[in-house]
C-alpha cells in the first residue's frame, strides 16, 4: 500500500482597512513557514497536555535590513522584534472547509477537519510601526513577548500602519 503524508501548512492573507474601512493594503494569500513549536503542542495535544493549543498571535518590526534582504527562513522560537500581542480565544479559531481555496468553498465545517482558520485583528498597538514579521505562539505562551511554542513564522513585506488603521490577519492551517 503507497501511503501519502502531508506536510503542515501555514497560508496567511492581510487586509490593511483605513478609518473608514477602505483597503489600504491586500497581501493575497502568501505561504508561511511552520516551526517545530507546532510539532511539539501537536505531540503534547495527542498526550492530553492542558497547556496545548494556540494562545496568541503576535507582530514585529522585525529588522529594517530584511526591506533589502529578507531573512533566510529557519527554525524560530521567537520574533526578532515583538511589538505586539494579541490572545486568540476560541471562536477566532475554526475548522475550515479543505478545499477552502476553491471557489464557493471558503467556509467553515461544523465537524473537525484537517484545515483551521484563525483571525485576529490589530489597531492601536501597531499605529505608527512598521511591521515586517508575524508568528502564532501556543503552549505555555502568555501576554508578554517571547513566550510559548513558536507554531508559525512568517517575514513579509514591510507595512507601514497609519494611525486608526485596523490589520485583519487571516491564518489556515493544513495539518
Amino acid at each position: 500500500m503507497d501511503e501519502k503524508f502531508g506536510q503542515i501548512t501555514g497560508t496567511f492573507r492581510d487586509l490593511l482597512l483605513d478609518s473608514a474601512g477602505q483597503v489600504l493594503y491586500d497581501s493575497g494569500w502568501r505561504q508561511n513557514a511552520i516551526m517545530s513549536g507546532c510539532r511539539v503542542l501537536l505531540a503534547a495535544l495527542i498526550k492530553g497536555d492542558a497547556e496545548a493549543g494556540i494562545k496568541y498571535w503576535a507582530v514585529g518590526e522585525g529588522q529594517s535590513a530584511w526591506d533589502t534582504a529578507p531573512p533566510a527562513v529557519i527554525d524560530r522560537t521567537r520574533l526578532q522584534s515583538e511589538v505586539a500581542r494579541q490572545a486568540i480565544a476560541a471562536p477566532q479559531i475554526q475548522f475550515w472547509n479543505t478545499q477552502w481555496q476553491t471557489q464557493g468553498n471558503d467556509m467553515p465545517s461544523s465537524s473537525p477537519t484537517f484545515a483551521l482558520d484563525i483571525r485576529a485583528e490589530f489597531k492601536e498597538a501597531i499605529w505608527g510601526k512598521t511591521l515586517r514579521e508575524f508568528g502564532l505562539f501556543g503552549g505555555n505562551a502568555a501576554a508578554g513577548a517571547n513566550t510559548g511554542y513558536l507554531i508559525n513564522h512568517k517575514v513579509h513585506t514591510p507595512l507601514q500602519v497609519p494611525s486608526g488603521a485596523t490589520l485583519q490577519r487571516r491564518l489556515v492551517l493544513t495539518f
